[in-house]
């Protein structure tokens, strides 16, 4: 979606974010962004972030800068179930069945940890920037800490 103005942005808007993404990873293609443009990434960015580096770079070589916000729910990050779980993908993962939770608990934790140091290097290598939110965290400290990002970059 390019950037627009007037009273027909909310419309288009609503209708962007509430589309089917099948078969696009919900991104906007390089070329629909003009060059040396900021973006702001919104997401759990949970994927492989094999998968997410080809878009990030893709955008850094057009001299594209941008945000990336993983907001994830405290489930996701401390893990705090016990016992036999099953987890249901919501976007076509499939299903996991763990026997007791609680023996992966650490794994897990360190998994998602390297993950975000992978996202946040990779943000880094395209002039980027990574950060995260928890859903049990006000937003308006994540949007204060973007508006600075923001007008630093603008700045610059």
């Amino acid at each position: 979606m390019s950037v627009r103005r007037g009273r027909a942005v909310l419309a288009r808007l609503a209708a962007e974010l509430t589309r089917d993404p099948s078969g696009d990873n919900g991104l906007p293609p390089v070329d629909q962004i003009r060059r040396h443009s900021r973006i702001l990434l919104v997401g759990d960015f949970l994927r492989p972030v094999d998968e997410i580096a080809p878009i990030v770079r893709g955008y850094a070589v057009q001299g594209i800068t941008g945000h990336i916000v993983q907001v994830n729910d405290p489930a996701e990050e401390i893990l705090p179930f016990f016992g036999r779980a099953r987890f249901e993908g919501l976007e076509g993962e499939g299903n996991a069945l763990i026997g007791r939770v609680e023996a992966v608990r650490d794994e897990y934790t360190a998994l998602l940890a390297a993950h975000r140091g992978a996202l946040a290097d990779l943000c880094r290598s395209g002039g980027w920037t990574f950060t995260v939110n928890r859903t049990d965290h006000p937003a308006e400290s994540a949007m204060l800490m973007l508006h600075s990002l923001l007008s630093e970059t603008e700045r610059s």
